[in-house]
């Protein structure tokens, strides 16, 4: 069975919320191993703030990755759970390689900017615009004012943001742009 995708509970567990959105939108709730939820739990929230508290920088785009190669060497290990992750850098995460991606089943975790870096999955690219879901929580009029962004209330399993493509794309630091340079990096999801 499908579940919904959920928002986080703090202003801090973006990429823990999105690791699970990301399971929840490949995988029936039935078929997801509790032992992935568990290594969510565990390597995500590193980051410490800055008086020192773990957990309130959020996750680090390092243990984004040790996520994304624990499911890896998981499925290895386990015949009846199949996902293969790749890490896209820098200018290899196009919208061209994450919309192949995508169409291939896929899904997109992302770090892109909300006046700080934050998680959020990607569901879909069309030529203009791209689908995803932000586990930020945001009042319905948040983004009246901005062209690029439209809330969505009624997509609950796939996406709640429509972004122009060229806002996510570009290398500024407004809302939904990914992280530029270097620093970009996308985690895609496919099941096998």
């Amino acid at each position: 069975m499908k579940i919904p995708l959920r928002y986080q509970n703090t202003e801090y567990d973006c990429g823990t919320t999105t690791f699970i959105n990301a399971l929840a939108y490949l995988y029936d709730r039935e078929d997801i191993p509790v032992e992935l939820l568990k290594a969510i739990h565990q390597l995500s929230l590193d980051v410490r703030d800055s008086k020192g508290v773990v957990g309130k920088g959020g996750t680090s785009a390092k243990h984004a990755e040790l996520i994304a190669k624990f499911f890896s060497d998981y499925a290895a290990k386990h015949a009846d759970f199949s996902v293969n992750c790749e890490i896209l850098y820098g200018k290899d995460a196009s919208a061209n390689k994450i919309r192949k991606a995508l169409d291939e089943g896929g899904v997109a975790i992302a770090r892109c900017w909300q006046n700080t870096e934050h998680y959020v999955l990607i569901t879909k690219i069309s030529d203009d615009f791209v689908y995803l879901f932000d586990p930020y929580y945001l009042d319905k009029n948040f983004y009246d004012k901005d062209d690029d962004v439209a809330m969505v209330f009624h997509e609950e399993f796939t996406h709640n943001r429509i972004v122009k493509i060229s806002r996510v794309f570009d290398d500024s630091e407004k809302d939904y742009s990914l992280t530029n340079g270097d620093e970009r990096a996308v985690i895609i999801l496919k099941r096998q």
